[in-house]
C-alpha cells in the first residue's frame, strides 16, 4: 500500500468518526428516517453524478438492478436507520470505537482467508492492457473469473499429473496412434504442417485422494490471465512465498508462437499474428485476447483480434481488413472448420498459406484413454488404449494411482 493510499484511508476513518457526534446533534432537529434520508440521498446523487461525469458503465439487466435495490434496502436503508436510532442509546465515542473496529476485523479475516490482492491484480491487468478502464469494463462484471483463494496440491499429486502428461505426449507421437485416430478423423486433420499446438492444456480436477485428468484441452484459455493472477497473491504461508521473475510466462508464450512458425516455415519469424474466434468481443475470455495482443505488441509483433467470419483468403494470402496474416492463434471451436463462415480459415490452412495454432481442427474427440501411457528406458512407449491388445502392469498401476478415463478433445474456453 502506498503512503497516499494510507493517508486517504486515514482521512476516511477520521470523517467517519466525526459523523456520530454530528448525528447526536441532529437527532433533535429531525426524525430518524428523515435524518437518515437526508444523509443518504445527497450522497447517492453525488455518486451518480460522478459516475456520469467519468463515463462509468450503467448497470444493465434485471438481475443487476434487483441486486442494487436489495443492497439499498439492506445496507443503506436498514443500516442507516439502525445507526441513527442507536445513537440515542450509545455515546458517540463508544459508537466510533465499535464501528472503526470493523475494518480491523475485516482486514484480519481477509489476511487469513483471502490470498488474492484484487487491487494489485487490477493494477497489473490495466498496466498490461494499457487501458485504465480495463478492469472496470472487463473484469469486475465477471465475478467468478478469479478465485479469492488458491488450491493447494501435494508434491505427489503434481508428480502424478506430470507423469500423465508426459505419457500422453509420448503416445500421441506414435505412428500406430496416429493411424488409429486419423482412420476416422475429418479429412482436414490429415494435413500436417508440423506445428504441435500452442498452449495445450491438460484439465485436472481435484479429487478426494488425487487430481483426475478429465480433458485434454487443445485450445485452453486462461493462461495469460493466470500469469497475472499468480503475481497478485499474498503469501499466506511459506509454501506460497515463491520468487517470480517478471514476464517469464509472457516471454515463453511468445517463443511458443514463434516456434510454431519455425516448425512450418523453417526460417524467419511471424510479424503479424491474428487472435481469432467467432464474435471475439462477446467471448467470456475476451479480456485475455486483449492481454495476448498487448503481450505480442510488446515483443514487436503486430497483433490483431479478429472475427473468424471476417477473414479473407485471396491469391494465396489470408488477411483481415486488408492486412495479411502470418500466424493465427486459433480460439475457434469449430474444430474441422466446417462452418461456412470459417471457409477462408479452412482453405488457408489446407493450402499451408498460414500457420494455425493450436490445431483445434485436429482435435475432435480423438480417443478415450483407458489407462496411462509410459515410456520405458529404451524409449519404447508401452500403451493401453481402447482397441489395442497391449498390456502393461506398470501402466495399470499408474492409472489406478493417478486417474484415468480422460477424453482427448478440443475444449471450450472456460
Amino acid at each position: 500500500m502506498t503512503i497516499g493510499a494510507a493517508l486517504r484511508l486515514l482521512a476516511v476513518m477520521i470523517l467517519w468518526a466525526f459523523c456520530f457526534s454530528l448525528i447526536t446533534m441532529g437527532l433533535d432537529l429531525a426524525p430518524h428516517p428523515a435524518f437518515a434520508a437526508l444523509r443518504a440521498v445527497p450522497a447517492g446523487v453525488r455518486r451518480i453524478a460522478l459516475g456520469l461525469l467519468l463515463h462509468r458503465p450503467i448497470p444493465v439487466g434485471g438481475p443487476s438492478w434487483i441486486l442494487i435495490v436489495l443492497v439499498g434496502l439492506g445496507a443503506t436503508s436498514m443500516g442507516f436507520f439502525g445507526m441513527f436510532y442507536a445513537a440515542e442509546f450509545v455515546s458517540p465515542g463508544l459508537a466510533t470505537v465499535i464501528v472503526n473496529v470493523q475494518p480491523i476485523i475485516a482486514a484480519v479475516l481477509a489476511h487469513v482467508c483471502v490470498t488474492l490482492d484484487r487491487l494489485s491484480l487490477c493494477e497489473a491487468l490495466e498496466q498490461e492492457a494499457a487501458d485504465p478502464e480495463f478492469c472496470e469494463a472487463f473484469i469486475r462484471p465477471k465475478t467468478h473469473l478469479f478465485a479469492n483463494v488458491p488450491v493447494f496440491l501435494s508434491a505427489s499429486g503434481v508428480a502424478g499429473m506430470q507423469q500423465v502428461v508426459a505419457a500422453i505426449e509420448a503416445t500421441a507421437r506414435l505412428a500406430s496412434y496416429k493411424t488409429a485416430v486419423l482412420s476416422w478423423a475429418p479429412e482436414i486433420a490429415r494435413e500436417d504442417h508440423k506445428p504441435v499446438g500452442a498452449l495445450m492444456g491438460y484439465d485436472f480436477h481435484s479429487g478426494v485422494d488425487r487430481p483426475r485428468l478429465i480433458e485434454i484441452n487443445t485450445n485452453a484459455g486462461g493462461a495469460f490471465l493466470n500469469a497475472l493472477l499468480a503475481r497478485a497473491q499474498r503469501a499466506c504461508c511459506a509454501e506460497m512465498a515463491i520468487p517470480q521473475k517478471p514476464h517469464t510466462f509472457e516471454d515463453a508464450a511468445v517463443r511458443m508462437f514463434q516456434d510454431e512458425w519455425a516448425r512450418q516455415r523453417g526460417t524467419g519469424v511471424a510479424h503479424r499474428i491474428a487472435i481469432v474466434d467467432d464474435m471475439p468481443e462477446e467471448q467470456y475470455l475476451y479480456p485475455e485476447f486483449v492481454l495476448v495482443r498487448q503481450v505480442l505488441a510488446a515483443h514487436g509483433i503486430d497483433a490483431v483480434i479478429a472475427d473468424a467470419g471476417r477473414l479473407r483468403y485471396e491469391r494465396g494470402l489470408l488477411s483481415v481488413e486488408g492486412k495479411p496474416i502470418d500466424l493465427v492463434y486459433n480460439r475457434v471451436t469449430d474444430f474441422a472448420f466446417d462452418q461456412p463462415e470459417h471457409r477462408a480459415l479452412r482453405d488457408a490452412y489446407r493450402d499451408g498459406a498460414v500457420v494455425v495454432t493450436p490445431l483445434c481442427q485436429r482435435s475432435r474427440p480423438l480417443l478415450y484413454f483407458s489407462s496411462i501411457f509410459r515410456v520405458d528406458g529404451m524409449g519404447q512407449c508401452r500403451r493401453i488404449f481402447t482397441g489395442t491388445q497391449d498390456c502393461c502392469a506398470e501402466a495399470d498401476a499408474a492409472a489406478e494411482q493417478y486417474g484415468h478415463s480422460a477424453v482427448v478433445e478440443g475444449g471450450r474456453d472456460r
